[in-house]
């Protein structure tokens, strides 16, 4: 007799799924192969991330997603108009940044393929948003289903992946990319509207994908984070320590977990005393990483005054333009020396547009604070999870603010 409910409950589900609109389905998909940058089509890719030409299955997919997209603005009911005329300011700057700093390298392959890139993932974001508005919450879950599948499975791939390498990084070009991923999938994840038993275990594994990519960028998101989330939410976390619901204490307990492990790991030597350390988290590789990321970055300062107005997105790693690596390791300054202080200018009002679109207390607006400390340490605008991860969370935020309007006074 038991069975019988639970079979019901099955053929429920999937009929739901088959019963789902196309444009969904694909931002769903797409949701999970952020996952994997492979296969790739017609390119190759480095050991060192650095691509070659081509794309992903992942970018077939979500160009899909924005045809479809598109085809809603064709009929005039796209709804995603008025994220687009709070973000078109700053992504106009970036553009005649990028077009002005063009001017020093040509309209080159390099050049065509970064505002492609960029392009694109500014579309995601966009074509994102409509559909999922459009779909309702029953679209929002099932994506919150796929972003567990996707954190899930990109931590899987790198716990399995590592050998006897200190950083993992799976099918992805590097660990840090993938440490990225999981952090802010973790982020996005934490307002998932599913059981918090559920949510706390995709988070456990999660963590050990980022343990496995030894990024102390990720760390940093991952504190940033859920450190922004427990001081939004510290008044419902004390009431609900009153009713003796621990849970409230959730997000203070992982950002103190969290610190912890950076302050100790941060110092752990080899375990004996010399060769290879235990983990990617060590005080060699940690301040290794910094002066090399500091001298990088000082090279840059000193080279602004040849390129002021940019030398064209992509030049960077095309011209050589740093000679201790293929990047600058900073986004803001990757920016100026790229498409000039146009182009930075439009980052830095980006920036503000983006904490505007959020809503104060929710997983959306974590996801952009912590992108933006993560962009100290990295290039990550163009990653196509971002904006997956943003757009499921901002949509996601929008319904719990038309569900509880009381709840989002008090937060304001």
């Amino acid at each position: 007799m038991l069975a019988e409910p639970v079979e019901l409950r099955r053929r429920g589900r999937i009929a739901t799924i088959l019963d789902t609109p196309v444009p969904i389905l694909l931002v769903v998909v797409s949701t999970v192969l952020v996952a994997f940058l492979f296969p790739r089509f017609g390119g190759a890719q480095s050991s060192k991330g650095n691509d070659s030409g081509g794309f992903a299955l992942t970018d077939l997919v979500i160009g899909a997603m924005i045809i479809a997209s598109f085809l809603h603005m064709l009929r005039g009911d796209w709804l995603a108009r008025d994220v687009w005329r709070k973000l078109a300011v700053p992504i106009l700057l970036i553009i005649v940044g990028s077009l002005i700093g063009s001017l020093y390298s040509g309209l080159r392959g390099f050049t065509i393929n970064a505002l492609i890139r960029d392009a694109a993932a500014i579309l995601t974001f966009l074509c994102a948003v409509d559909v999922l508005r459009r779909g309702g919450e029953r679209a929002v879950r099932l994506c919150y289903g796929a972003v567990g599948i996707a954190i899930v499975l990109a931590a899987v791939q790198l716990a399995t992946s590592s050998g006897n390498e200190l950083r993992a990084s799976g099918t992805f070009p590097n660990p840090n990319v993938a440490g990225n991923l999981l952090a802010l999938g973790i982020i996005c994840w934490s307002g998932a509207p599913f059981r918090i038993g559920t949510k706390l275990a995709v988070m456990a594994v999660a963590f050990l994908g980022v343990l496995s990519a030894g990024s102390f960028g990720s760390m940093i998101q991952l504190a940033i984070g859920f450190g922004y989330l427990a001081a939004s939410h510290i008044d419902q976390a004390k009431n609900l320590i009153k009713g003796r619901r621990l849970i409230g204490m959730v997000p203070v307990l992982l950002v103190v977990l969290i610190g912890a492990f950076i302050v100790l790991t941060t110092g752990a030597e080899p375990s004996s005393g010399v060769g290879q350390p235990e983990t990617g988290f060590n005080s060699a590789r940690f301040n290794r990483s910094g002066g090399l990321r500091f001298s990088m970055w000082a090279e840059a300062i000193e080279r602004l005054p040849e390129t002021p107005w940019g030398a064209g997105p992509g030049s960077v790693r095309a011209l050589q333009l740093n000679s201790q690596g293929p990047d600058i390791s900073n986004e803001a300054l990757q920016y100026v020396v790229e498409r000039g202080v146009i182009g930075l200018f439009g980052l830095l009002v980006l920036w503000w547009a983006l904490v505007r679109l959020t809503p104060r207390g929710t997983a959306a607006r974590a996801i952009v604070i912590a992108y933006m400390f993560g962009e100290i340490f990295r290039e990550t605008l163009h990653y196509r999870h971002l904006w997956i991860f943003l757009a499921i969370a901002l949509v996601a935020a929008e319904q719990a603010r038309r569900r509880n309007p009381v709840e989002e006074l008090v937060l304001e």
